[in-house]
């Protein structure tokens, strides 16, 4: 990854706060994404590396999930984290976990 590279996501007033509360709680809505993605969202085993991804990559992967266009093996887990979520959560878990410092 290049150092210098960064990008601007703007996102509703207090999404970030929000996200980190349903990333890290899940608040009944969803399950902590650090019970599968690591503690610190740095990947485990096969599950990849989710902080400091592009809010972008990471709301069109939640949002596929819930509608269930990816459908493998690997993403049974992810539908049902999905399923449950508002496009306002996604936005919110995504603006929150594009903040962190990527692996």
């Amino acid at each position: 990854m290049d150092d210098g590279v960064a990008f601007t996501a703007f996102v509703p007033v207090g999404s970030i706060a929000r996200g980190r509360e349903l990333s890290e709680r899940g608040l009944g809505r969803t399950i902590s994404c650090g019970l599968c993605h690591g503690e610190d969202l740095q990947g485990n085993g096969d599950i990849p590396a989710i902080a400091g991804r592009s809010p972008m990559h990471n709301a069109r992967q939640l949002m596929e999930y819930r509608g269930g266009m990816r459908n493998g093996p690997m993403a049974r887990g992810m539908i049902e984290v999905a399923e449950e979520l508002s496009d306002a959560d996604v936005i919110a878990i995504s603006a929150y976990i594009a903040s962190l410092p990527p692996n």
